[in-house]
């Protein structure tokens, strides 16, 4: 409330301020989790507005233009630290008692936000910020270790649409798999929305060599490229740097 909407410029600068001091600030748990989640919707409005200045332009990008595209970047950068936050406070314990509940929400946010990231910096043609595909991976190994990976998770207050850890996380990956800086900034937007369809078709197992798992899981990458390998089932296998084979039915 109170935020200039119409000005999406002086908008999207006081939500990026009030997000970073809201980051730098001591607060309970489930107080938290609400004040992030209050971020979600107008982070969302101003990215799409942002957006105007750098899709369907010519490229290379003006300075100013770059400097919006990198703007709409951090906005879901900032969001994601707000949930991570949440976990590490969590997770050490600071908080109290453990929500499971709370943290299944803020483990799927972060990895909303950060794919998010992802999609940013390749409608751009630049690399993501470094450490993120890392995050990425060590937040599925963690909720696929704990059993709340697929533990529905709604999207949006006014619905009843849902999406699990393992949903995002199959979307995240074949986000990567499809190459995305090797297509036009219109391929990359059809990508993107047909994410949630395509992953269903995607199953993900655990590679056979514990080595491999472990040096990988901590990989600052989306996936291996290795030649593809079919079954007898017309499935192809691609492993990925996070641990896991994807199959493509």
């Amino acid at each position: 409330a109170g935020l200039p909407m119409a000005s999406v410029g002086e908008t999207s600068r006081q939500v990026f301020k009030a997000l970073v001091e809201f980051n730098r600030m001591e607060m309970p748990a489930l107080p938290r989790i609400k004040v992030a989640e209050l971020f979600r919707q107008p982070i969302g409005y101003i990215s799409d507005n942002l957006r105007k200045h750098y899709f369907d332009t010519a490229f290379p990008l003006s300075a100013k233009n770059r400097k919006i595209a990198t703007l709409n970047r951090e906005l879901y950068s900032e969001l994601a630290l707000a949930y991570k936050i949440h976990v590490e406070d969590a997770l050490s314990g600071q908080s109290g008692k453990l929500d499971r509940k709370l943290l299944v929400i803020a483990l799927h946010r972060i990895l909303r936000a950060l794919s998010w990231v992802l999609y940013q910096s390749a409608l751009i043609y630049t690399p993501p910020p470094t450490g993120t595909w890392r995050e990425i991976n060590r937040i599925y190994a963690y909720a696929e270790k704990h059993q709340v990976h697929d533990l529905p998770v709604k999207e949006k207050r006014k619905t009843t649409a849902a999406c699990t850890i393992s949903e995002l996380y199959r979307q995240i990956l074949l986000f990567a798999i499809c190459s995305p800086y090797r297509l036009r900034q219109r391929e990359i937007e059809h990508v993107h929305l047909q994410l949630s369809n395509w992953s269903r078709l995607l199953t993900l197992g655990k590679c056979d060599r514990a080595a491999t798992r472990r040096s990988s899981i901590s990989s600052d990458s989306g996936w291996i490229r290795r030649p593809c390998m079919s079954d007898c089932r017309g499935r192809t296998s691609i492993n990925t740097a996070g641990n896991w084979t994807v199959s493509i039915c």
